[in-house]
């Protein structure tokens, strides 16, 4: 078997990361481009990931693993990078032809080395994160996704997040943790998120507060609803869909 770095960054445009070391196993996050990791377990095939900036573990496939340098990896900060914010472009990497979504970071070393050449470029400016979700309006459900190809929710408001500097952690839970919390329905604004449990009172939704009592979040598809202190409301359905829990300001 060939050997493997112990550090790595993604070149693709989103390397699945499955829950175990199987094309079979399910898709639990997404390896943005650009995203550095250290390597800390490998098979025949599989080598298992903890990515830098959130922490998260996950197997992606050894062909997709593109090593880096120790030096590399420990200058790869969060102030090393450009992050994109528009819904998608495109980038030259090496030659080659790279897409990118949505909270890609562009590391700012390729970019001064001429490794990374923008082709297609948007305004590129941070927004609110209201306006940054509705880019992705519309982009189907994909558990584990974190693109405009497939996102899941948490998916949503972390990519949203990272797209205008903000690093807020992968799952759901783990971001209800944070931020500061809104009790007062009247005190919610645009860009709060808002997090919904289920009959075990785990949290397993989140969305984007917006004005005039709605949500945008990633249930089915990247879509808007009706939000206020019972949950969710569907109108097309006529019923509730999602149970609320919180509201927290980052």
């Amino acid at each position: 078997m060939d050997s493997v770095s112990v550090y790595g960054i993604s070149h693709f445009t989103a390397i699945p990361g499955r829950k175990e070391a199987s094309d079979a196993s399910e898709m639990v996050t997404q390896v943005v481009f650009g995203m550095p990791y250290t390597v800390v377990e490998k098979s025949e095939k599989w080598v298992r990931i903890v990515t830098k900036i959130d922490a998260y573990s996950c197997w992606i496939d050894q062909k997709m693993h593109s090593p880096i340098s120790a030096d590399d990896y420990n200058s790869f900060l969060e102030t090393s990078f450009e992050v994109l914010s528009e819904a998608v472009s495109t980038i030259v990497l090496d030659g080659k032809h790279v897409p990118i979504s949505l909270g890609a970071m562009l590391p700012k070393s390729y970019l001064q080395s001429g490794r990374i050449k923008k082709v297609s470029e948007g305004s590129n400016q941070p927004r609110s994160a209201v306006d940054q979700a509705v880019k992705l309006l519309g982009a189907p459900y994909l558990w584990g996704g974190k693109t405009l190809m497939g996102i899941d929710c948490s998916g949503l408001s972390q990519m949203v997040f990272r797209s205008l500097g903000t690093w807020i952690p992968r799952d759901a839970y783990q971001q209800a943790e944070l931020g500061t919390p809104i009790d007062n329905p009247e005190d919610w604004k645009a860009g709060d998120l808002a997090f919904f449990h289920n009959d075990k009172g785990r949290i397993t939704h989140v969305g984007i507060v917006m004005d005039d009592k709605r949500i945008i979040h990633a249930s089915g598809s990247v879509r808007i609803d009706k939000l206020d202190t019972k949950g969710i409301f569907k109108e097309e359905e006529g019923k509730y869909t999602h149970t609320f829990n919180c509201v927290r300001r980052f």
